[in-house]
């Protein structure tokens, strides 16, 4: 996940320390010379230098709150709610695990929310298949997934589509995957619509044919299954949406084991998706490889929001 990077201003510090250092030798030698209770501009100097190496030697030393990094801010709440990550026993592993007959049969399985959701992952044949990795806005699966070959980034002008500027704020049809493969109705999801996924259903830590994920359960009856397609029991979902932050994109993360665990800690109404425990956010650089799961809308939604370009 990309990281909030806090630089030291070297160079402006430095600029700081040698005005500052002029002002006092100035201040010095002027209150030396004229004495100092009758020489404004000397005491003024003093004054000026003093503040000026305070202040240098403060952005140097001083790491300014609000700039933690991904890593930090995940640490910090591991230590302040002691994250609990031993490893599952046998008894509890039998014990979540579930068949594919408990899960909603079908290609489309309606949750009672604004969308149907696919019953499997973009290209999986059955819902515990990981499916296909995809970079957000590509189409067609790669070997090795980095920002040399993502579709959108050149290293001159770095990323020239979603990038801010073209006020594209979603992927167009064209760049939907979901959609792409599918075609019809089938799109990826919205920020909004992942997070309806985790807040209005019951999400419960399972094993379906011993791969880890989450059985996802509506108020109807019907469920799904999200594989953790990625290394330690985590899931990512792409969503369709970029993120304010530069070269990333929206999406869906959870932790198989940090959510069994610590079911405590789960996004409730306002997801704090740095915990890696359950979550929606900016959840990784748009060039990663990660998981797509599809959502089918009526013809009419759909319509209108081709014509919006989102």
């Amino acid at each position: 996940m990309a990281e909030e990077k806090y630089e030291k201003p070297v160079v402006r510090c430095i600029l700081m320390l040698l005005g500052g250092g002029w002002c006092l030798y100035d201040g010095i030698r002027s209150v030396s010379l004229y004495g100092f209770w009758h020489n404004l501009a000397g005491i003024g100097m003093l004054i000026a230098g003093i503040g000026l190496v305070g202040c240098a030697i403060a952005l140097l030393v001083i790491k300014p709150k609000g700039k933690k990094t991904a890593e930090e801010s995940f640490k910090s709440t591991e230590k302040e709610y002691q994250l609990n990550e031993t490893p599952l026993t046998p008894e509890e592993e039998k014990a979540l695990t579930i068949t594919p007959e408990e899960l909603t049969q079908g290609t489309s399985v309606d949750l009672g929310l604004s969308v149907k959701w696919a019953s499997c992952n973009i290209g999986a044949a059955n819902p515990y298949n990981y499916g296909d990795y995809y970079a957000w806005g590509e189409t067609i699966p790669k070997p090795t997934y980095t920002l040399d070959n993502y579709k959108y980034f050149e290293a001159e002008t770095g990323y020239f589509k979603y990038n801010g500027e073209d006020e594209l704020s979603a992927l167009l049809p064209s760049d939907d995957v979901a959609h792409v493969k599918l075609g019809g109705n089938w799109r990826m999801p919205t920020f909004d619509e992942l997070g309806d996924l985790i807040q209005k259903c019951k999400v419960e830590p399972r094993i379906l044919k011993g791969i880890k994920g989450l059985k996802i359960t509506s108020s109807n009856g019907n469920s799904i299954f999200l594989p953790a397609a990625h290394s330690g029991g985590v899931g990512y979902y792409w969503s369709r949406e970029r993120s304010p932050l530069p070269g990333s994109a929206c999406g869906l993360i959870f932790n198989f084991l940090l959510l069994f665990r610590n079911p405590e800690l789960a996004a409730g109404d306002d997801p704090y998706w740095w915990s890696k425990i359950l979550g929606v956010g900016p959840i990784g650089d748009r060039e990663w490889g990660l998981c797509v799961r599809a959502v089918e809308e009526n013809e009419a939604s759909l319509e209108t929001q081709n014509k919006a370009g989102v």
